[in-house]
């Protein structure tokens, strides 16, 4: 895919890892081995795959290449019956920290950004604010959100990606697309 895409390259190239889990929510200890694996696979190793591919057929290119990958918040504070969300945001921080490290001074380096859309309404953000508040301690905190209207669209976190993505930011970087 990304080989294709290389060959036909024109003035850029950029990657968006966007896909995540939510679920499974719980205290560690009650979460099966299974559902853990199948949210590793969606939030992490399949990024990482495409990061390796991409900067493989990308690297040797003169032009622009950027990999933006989507994190939360909640990659840097942890939170109850959300340990694999959290780490697996923060490990996708650190892979987009360490492909930036590598690529430092490489004659043609492809630029990694963490990029944090802030709270954004989405079904995500439904599945956390519809469960029972007795089995996630933070639905409370997610319905409360929303209601108050704390929540931006989709529409307004894609416009401030682009805006974003005009300017030059630190290999590296966390960019954020809220206030």
């Amino acid at each position: 895919m990304f080989r294709d895409l290389a060959a036909g390259a024109g003035e850029e190239l950029l990657l968006i890892n966007n896909a995540a889990m939510l679920e499974p929510l719980g205290p560690i200890e009650t979460l099966a081995a299974a559902a853990m694996s199948a949210h590793l696979q969606t939030s992490l190793t399949a990024p990482m795959i495409l990061c390796g591919a991409f900067v493989r057929h990308a690297q040797r290119l003169p032009i622009a290449k950027r990999i933006v990958n989507v994190t939360s918040g909640l990659a840097v504070h942890s939170a109850p019956s959300m340990s694999l969300y959290c780490s697996s945001k923060a490990a996708l921080n650190m892979l987009t920290r360490c492909i930036a490290d590598e690529q430092r001074e490489r004659p043609y380096p492809v630029f990694a950004y963490a990029l944090d859309p802030g709270m954004t309404d989405t079904r995500m953000q439904t599945t956390a604010r519809t469960r029972d508040a007795a089995e996630f301690p933070l639905q409370r905190f997610f319905a409360e959100s929303f209601e108050q209207g704390k929540l931006q669209s989709p529409e307004r976190v894609a416009a401030e990606t682009l805006r974003l993505l005009e300017d030059d930011h630190p290999n590296g970087a966390v960019l954020r697309a809220y206030a």
